[in-house]
């Protein structure tokens, strides 16, 4: 075992012992004339049960249980506009909950946990978002409706853009590049399910890749824009929609559809290099994907981010849902 995997076990052994005390800690509390008690926790999966009385003491509402992971990850995200991506923002979050810093010890990928927790939670909120709007998203083109996905989720980056090149450095690290490209899968999939394709080809992958494409070079422009209220970013979105759309070129092979699921990837990837200082640039020599040729100085769908990004210092020349 090396000493890194020692000192997470360590730090994971502290937070879970911590927590686990603090809830034996916690006195009984007297419902409708009798006593509930806590359950005592079993290993780190410590989860609570909140039990509440009305006025009148008639009736009683119990919560499900909650994972204190969660919530502390879920209190991490409000501190990521001050500390970033790091393991300060989950010392935070378990510090707002009454937990020691050391709690964060509890995530052994650290930074990396949190921005999945983030992206699993905008999925939700996405999924949740275009099933609020069936009605409307019938009423829409296919166009339209690729649009209001993308853009959906993309405006819930706006909390947290300040820091996002950094969460993208994490994202594109060895190690976590397969939870990266299965989040894009994810997204695109959803996406194209609620704009009504019913495909069972290989047009099924082909409209997937080609989507993750569109949402990549989005999320690029979106990061240098400066518009108000993204209305660049949004007209960028348009313009790439409606122009897949009208050329309708799409590959033919799986083999091509690997090749632009790469180029989605290296796309966001690539940027990173210039937009999140020398960290990112040593994530992205480590990074696999760093042998696929830069899709931004060689595609001309994407020259209006590289203009983009020249202004800043310039750049170096799946799952299916069942």
């Amino acid at each position: 075992m090396t000493t890194r995997s020692l000192l997470h076990r360590s730090a994971r052994l502290a937070a879970s012992t911590t927590i686990k005390n603090s809830v034996l800690r916690t006195p009984s509390v007297a419902v409708a004339g009798r006593k509930c008690f806590q359950t005592t926790p079993t290993a780190i999966q410590v989860r609570f049960q909140s039990t509440e009385s009305t006025t009148n003491q008639k009736s009683t509402q119990t919560s499900s249980p909650v994972d204190p992971e969660q919530r502390i990850l879920d209190k991490a995200l409000n501190h990521v506009a001050v500390h970033g991506w790091t393991i300060d923002a989950l010392a935070a979050g378990a510090t707002d909950l009454g937990y020691p810093s050391v709690a964060h010890g509890m995530f052994p990928r650290g930074a990396a946990d949190l921005m999945e927790y983030f992206m699993d939670s905008c999925h939700s909120k996405l999924r949740e978002t275009l099933i609020i709007n069936t009605e409307k998203l019938q009423a829409m083109t296919v166009a339209e409706r690729l649009k209001f996905g993308v853009r959906t989720r993309l405006e819930m980056l706006e909390p947290v853009m300040d820091y996002w090149p950094q969460g993208m450095a994490v994202g594109a690290l060895p190690e976590n590049v397969p939870t990266t490209a299965k989040q894009l899968a994810k997204l695109s999939d959803e996406i194209w399910y609620f704009a009504g394709d019913k495909s069972t080809d290989i047009s099924w992958y082909t409209k997937r890749a080609i989507l993750t494409g569109i949402y990549a070079s989005t999320e690029l422009f979106m990061l240098s824009d400066k518009s108000p209220n993204y209305q660049d970013t949004w007209a960028f979105l348009d313009r790439r929609v409606d122009e897949t759309i009208q050329l309708g070129e799409v590959p033919q092979t799986l083999n091509d559809v690997a090749g632009m699921a790469s180029i989605g990837l290296q796309a966001v990837f690539s940027a990173v290099t210039s937009l999140a200082g020398p960290l990112a640039g040593q994530v992205i020599a480590n990074s696999p994907l760093k042998h696929v040729p830069n899709p931004i100085s060689a595609s001309n769908d994407l020259h209006e981010i590289n203009e983009e990004l020249e202004k800043l210092g310039g750049i170096d020349a799946s799952e299916r849902r069942s």
